[in-house]
């Protein structure tokens, strides 16, 4: 497999800023819906002491051993006043579209 193939489509996609920016999306579209839950966990509403970064992007092969619903996969931990808090995933499908993604607070 072409590593440096595989990370140029990523970049190419922009995978990268595309799973950052509907984190925050899906973090106000969380907030506007559930206020009550969203302010149980981010106490102060405080955007500033959120910390995210991607963690990982990868490959996944999935319905095995068929494999024919693959993804690429970005991983966002998410730090909220230097607590791990939760992880956001971001699903795309081999061309670079947004298939999925999955807001997992702890």
């Amino acid at each position: 497999m072409d590593i440096v193939k595989l990370k140029n489509e990523i970049d190419d996609f922009d995978i990268p800023k595309k799973s950052i920016t509907l984190f925050w999306d899906t973090l106000q579209k969380y907030r506007d819906e559930n206020f009550d839950e969203y302010h149980k966990y981010f106490k102060n509403d405080d955007t500033d002491k959120f910390y995210i970064q991607i963690s990982s992007i990868s490959l996944e092969l999935g319905n095995w051993p068929d494999c024919n619903y693959n993804h690429l996969v970005s991983r966002i931990p998410i730090w909220y006043d230097n607590i791990h808090i939760g992880d956001y995933l971001v699903m795309f499908t081999l061309d670079g579209k947004i298939d999925d993604d999955m807001l997992n607070i702890f």
